[in-house]
């Protein structure tokens, strides 16, 4: 009986005390009216993927306005741009309406997006996620239902790149903003982006690209899965290059090789120094070219100009080699007589060539030896030649000794000079291949940075625009 007691009396107490609180513990529940009118509101709101008119037959209409803040990347071999704007978005919430004077007299409210009906921004452009994500997720709502959502997003659209004008070039890159559900009857977009210098003004260069203009169009697209169009917003981004960088690190130093591979022609044809020149300015121009090929995309009809340049580059390097292999042979060349051909070729670059060597010295002189003694005959007699051998006969031995010597010394000096005038015939055909050569290879290259420069001054637009 004691415990039962006991227990009914714990039991007593605690309900007394659940009943009156002590007055110290009580704190009573404070709200502002903006607080009391968000509650409010958001509990009659209801579902958020319902379009926020009353009549479900009239469209949304959406005021878009869009500021292009900062270039972030330019994938150029992939092609991709990712790009931070700022989107202000402006339309009508006929859910989210009250009046200010039954609300302590408040005519504004910050309300988290996630609470209303949001218009799906879609990027059509995209090479990742279609949907914009905004990085703020509150909007400004006043007493007549106005929504205004400020934010800014990052957009990583697909951009066709026209490498060939590099580093000299505009890209033109295409950024398509729409609604994914929503056609024309259901939301209205109007665009109310500022066009020029206003659309411009928060845009900061990333000391790579800069943005000098944009165009803004609007497009209705038609889809064969829906009958009603979609509204689009296209906006041309035009980007143009800072060419400094390439042009201190790459079109100079590609300039001064293709300069000096045309110096090798000024070397001494016997020198040996010409071939290793030219190869490493071989494979300098292969490392440049390489760097060229690495930046930008594969796309054929649109090969850099500079890559062309550097190709022609490397075909003269290549040509250089082989010509001053080709001409350090002729130089070395001994063992036989200038051909008629290439005497006569050679005279065509200019200076007189020196007088040709007699192929076959020996059988001239030996027709020349027979010719004499038919004559001899036919002019002295026989009595009187007999006479001059008896008179001379004496004399005879001691004279043929030192002939024969005499015959074998002329014999070896006609020899080295005929050899002597050969080696000159073949260096000077040397000189004027290597001459002949350093003029049509200055010829090449000269053309060849003239046509390119040309190009880069008259840079067509209208065919690439076609195609993005």
């Amino acid at each position: 009986m004691a415990s039962r007691a006991i227990t009914w009396m714990i039991t007593i107490s605690l309900a007394v005390a659940h009943i009156n609180p002590v007055e110290s513990d009580y704190r009573p529940k404070v709200q502002s009216p903006q607080k009391i009118l968000l509650d409010e509101i958001l509990d009659r709101y209801g579902e958020t993927s319902i379009r926020p008119v009353i009549n479900q037959s009239h469209p949304v209409i959406l005021n878009l306005r869009v500021y292009f803040n900062r270039i972030v990347s330019f994938n150029q071999g992939d092609q991709e741009l990712k790009v931070i704007i700022d989107v202000k978005m402006y339309w009508r919430d006929e859910y989210f309406t009250w009046d200010p004077a039954e609300h302590d007299g408040v005519d504004f409210l910050f309300v988290p997006t996630d609470k209303i009906w949001t218009f799906d921004l879609t990027l059509y452009s995209s090479a990742s996620k279609s949907l914009v994500e905004m990085d703020h997720h509150v909007a400004k709502v006043t007493s007549d239902g106005m929504v205004k959502w400020y934010s800014s997003a990052v957009l990583h659209s697909t951009c066709l790149v026209r490498p060939q004008y590099f580093p000299f070039d505009k890209q033109y890159c295409k950024v398509i903003l729409a609604s994914w559900a929503y056609d024309t009857s259901l939301v209205t977009i109007k665009d109310s982006s500022l066009e020029g210098p206003i659309l411009l003004q928060r845009f900061m260069s990333n000391g790579v690209w800069d943005l000098p203009s944009t165009e803004k169009e609007n497009v209705l697209k038609n889809w064969g899965c829906c009958t009603n169009p979609y509204s689009e917003i296209h906006y041309l981004l035009i980007f143009k290059r800072q060419p400094a960088y390439y042009v201190i690190t790459l079109i100079i130093p590609g300039s001064v090789l293709s300069m000096v591979s045309l110096l090798v022609f000024f070397m001494p044809p016997d020198s040996e120094e010409k071939v290793a020149l030219a190869s490493s300015n071989l494979l300098a121009m292969l490392l440049f070219q390489e760097l060229v090929s690495t930046s930008m995309p594969p796309i054929g009809d649109q090969f850099p100009l500079i890559g062309s340049f550097f190709v022609a580059s490397i075909v003269v390097s290549t040509f250089s080699i082989l010509a001053s292999l080709f001409i350090m042979y002729l130089h070395n060349k001994d063992n036989r007589p200038v051909p008629m051909w290439l005497q006569k070729l050679t005279k065509l670059t200019g200076s007189q060539h020196p007088k040709p060597v007699q192929s076959r010295p020996t059988w001239v002189n030996r027709r020349l030896s027979g010719l004499i003694c038919t004559i001899s005959k036919a002019v002295y007699p026989i009595g009187h030649r007999q006479e001059t051998f008896l008179g001379e006969s004496a004399d005879v031995g001691d004279r043929q000794k030192p002939l024969k010597n005499e015959n074998t010394d002329n014999r070896s000096s006609r020899q080295l000079e005929t050899k002597g005038e050969i080696v000159a015939q073949w260096k000077e055909v040397a000189k004027k291949v290597n001459r002949a050569t350093a003029f049509l290879l200055t010829i090449l290259v000269v053309l060849s940075a003239l046509v390119i420069i040309f190009k880069y001054i008259v840079q067509e637009e209208e065919d690439f625009l076609d195609r993005i």
